[in-house]
């Protein structure tokens, strides 16, 4: 039974691992980058001469680039907690997974006694 959990492991954990390690280091850069972006764009709101190419259309007013940045910002934040939970409950799995196989060589250890 255990080589066939190190097998299973070889086989399908590790890949699982990789990818969604992946994608939770992608949701935690994407929310520093959508940070940073509301950042200056609230910047730009406080400081119009900050502007290089100008502003123009439905974002040419300061309280509606200030709302933007301001929301960019908040984005950030709640991608960035969902972010945290998923890693904490992929955390938590992993750890349950861990244990599996720690009861299955303490049982047959045990058993050899």
């Amino acid at each position: 039974a255990l080589l066939g959990l190190a097998t299973l492991d070889l086989i399908f954990l590790i890949p699982f691992v990789c990818i969604v390690g992946s994608i939770l280091l992608a949701m935690f850069v994407a929310a520093i980058a959508l940070f940073f972006a509301g950042g200056a764009v609230w910047l730009m709101a406080i400081f119009p001469g900050l502007m290089v190419f100008g502003s123009t259309g439905i974002l040419a007013s300061i309280p509606a680039l200030w709302l933007a940045g301001l929301g960019l910002i908040a984005g950030a934040v709640g991608l960035s907690a969902l972010a945290w939970l998923l890693a904490d409950l992929f955390v938590r799995g992993l750890v349950q997974y861990a244990r599996l196989h720690f009861r299955l060589i303490d049982s047959t250890q045990t058993g050899r006694d």
